[in-house]
């Protein structure tokens, strides 16, 4: 045994070299975040979307503005800021790819726009060239939006806070410069509601309509093409909802549908369809998740 393991401990703690790490971690110059997009818009971003292919990002803001952002070499380089809505921004939605690039941008007045990115349009110092393909407008604020299932045809689902739910189908789909209303449905008043729809082509395109008030609370329903009618097929639950989204079927033989609401309560439905012969399917609702996560509204 060595002489220096009989020292205090003392002394063998003041014969330790401390390494200068803390000098050396102030010498280091901050490194930019990867994926980071700083002073994206000067006031509260309200909504964000991603294009199909994760390659665009769209954001709007309550300062008015929408920014198309495009992934450049691992950075996202704006492409494009547009004032158009007026108001502040309040959803964003992106088109199937198979009609072009379409995004469609709502405010909180109730105007809505589609821009299309030119044929032949290329990223130059930063801007690409974007065209008003559809303007609507109304007095309500719009409050959620979706595009249907590609094989449906070019159809954009606009919710309204005064409980209507508007389908705007274009007419020639790779030319979208003319629109209009196909379904005007009333949710009986209930206001602000919020949309999803399921892509399974097995599942007949189902759709999910949700109202944070009155007595519609969560339901399920079918666009019928030929009829140009909206058809409720199911009641999933009667208590409100703020949001809902039906998660990527995976080869399941059912369907996920996560609830929030306004109190909130969280809650995972499980959609069971029940074939009956001779008569259209059925849907059965099956609560397997419920459970206070946040605080209420």
């Amino acid at each position: 045994m060595s002489s220096g393991q009989h020292r205090p401990l003392h002394e063998q703690l003041r014969a330790v070299r401390l390494k200068p790490t803390t000098a050396r971690l102030a010498a280091k110059k901050p490194q930019p975040v990867r994926g980071l997009v700083a002073d994206a818009h000067d006031d509260v971003i309200t909504d964000a979307a991603f294009s199909y292919d994760g390659t665009r990002l769209a954001t709007g803001s309550a300062d008015g503005y929408v920014n198309i952002f495009d992934l450049v070499d691992g950075r996202w380089i704006r492409s494009q800021k547009r004032p158009e809505l007026g108001s502040a921004v309040s959803k964003l939605a992106w088109a199937h790819p198979y009609y072009g690039q379409l995004i469609a941008c709502a405010g909180y007045r109730g105007h809505l726009s589609i821009f299309a990115e030119e044929p032949g349009a290329e990223l130059q110092q930063g801007q690409m060239t974007w065209a008003a393909r559809m303007d609507f407008s109304d007095t309500h604020a719009i409050t959620d939006l979706r595009f249907a299932p590609q094989q449906l045809g070019l159809i954009l689902v606009a919710c309204y806070a005064d409980g209507f739910v508007r389908f705007l189908k274009a007419e020639a789909p790779f030319e979208p410069v003319e629109w209009r209303v196909v379904v005007s449905a009333n949710l009986r008043g209930s206001g602000v509601p919020t949309v999803d729809w399921c892509e399974r082509r097995t599942w007949d395109y189902v759709m999910a309509l949700g109202a944070r008030e009155g007595d519609h609370g969560v339901r399920l329903y079918h666009y019928d093409q030929e009829s140009l009618e909206l058809d409720m097929a199911e009641k999933v639950q009667a208590e409100p909802a703020t949001s809902i989204a039906f998660a990527p079927a995976m080869g399941r033989s059912y369907l996920l549908l996560a609830v929030a609401m306004p109190d909130g309560v969280v809650r995972v439905h499980k959609i069971h369809k029940v074939r009956i012969k001779g008569a259209p399917p059925k849907y059965r609702p099956e609560l397997i998740f419920d459970r206070h996560l946040h605080k209420g509204m």
